[in-house]
């Protein structure tokens, strides 16, 4: 039965893509979703779930507003993050923080964004960016937050934390970042590509 939900579930996710907000809640749920995007991305799972754990602690309703975390509802979040936006304030929304910048790169409204998979994939697609821009290496993790260089390597020693409690793969042991953020992931993490999720 709960293969035959799981299913129902996705045939919701492809015809209508907010149907997985109702849904939230369940972090099984969620972790579908991103196995889903990250397939169809072709981006690391265990990655990408340690990314909007660091943002957001998956929650796809999280809003930060000028530096200032919000935990609301989805549809307050997205009533917050239009006063927000009709103020001129800058603001993250969702699971990956998407910074209201990319929105209007990306043509989309605020409430679609907040849809679980359209968080995603557009997180996704700014990491992309960044190891297209960097290789992959921690720097690209770090640009993903923030172009500071000491912002964002604080940043990405906090992805490797929470990497470790979603990798399904071996990690080294406990290894820092190096310095020299050009270091490749695989430094801090073995076999990450076995699954074929090579970016």
């Amino acid at each position: 039965m709960f293969k035959n939900f799981n299913l129902f579930v996705f045939c919701l996710l492809f015809c209508h893509g907010i149907a997985f907000n109702c849904l939230a809640d369940d972090r099984k749920v969620i972790k579908a979703v991103f196995v889903r995007a990250c397939k169809e991305m072709n981006m690391p799972l265990d990655l990408a779930l340690a990314i909007a754990d660091t943002e957001s602690g998956l929650n796809p309703n999280a809003l930060n507003i000028a530096g200032r975390s919000f935990n609301l509802s989805r549809g307050k979040a997205i009533q917050a993050a239009q006063e927000a936006q009709a103020a001129g304030k800058s603001f993250d929304i969702g699971i990956m923080q998407i910074n209201c910048q990319w929105l209007a790169k990306f043509d989309t409204d605020i409430e679609t964004a907040f849809d679980i998979l359209i968080n995603i994939k557009l997180g996704l697609w700014i990491l992309k960016q960044e190891i297209a821009a960097h290789g992959f290496t921690w720097k690209a993790v770090a640009r993903y937050h923030s172009p500071d260089e000491n912002r964002g390597l604080a940043y990405a020693r906090t992805v490797i934390r929470r990497l470790k409690p979603h990798a399904s793969v071996q990690l080294n042991p406990a290894r820092p970042i190096p310095k020299n953020a050009s270091t490749p992931l695989r430094v801090v993490f073995t076999d990450l590509h076995s699954k074929g999720t090579e970016p």
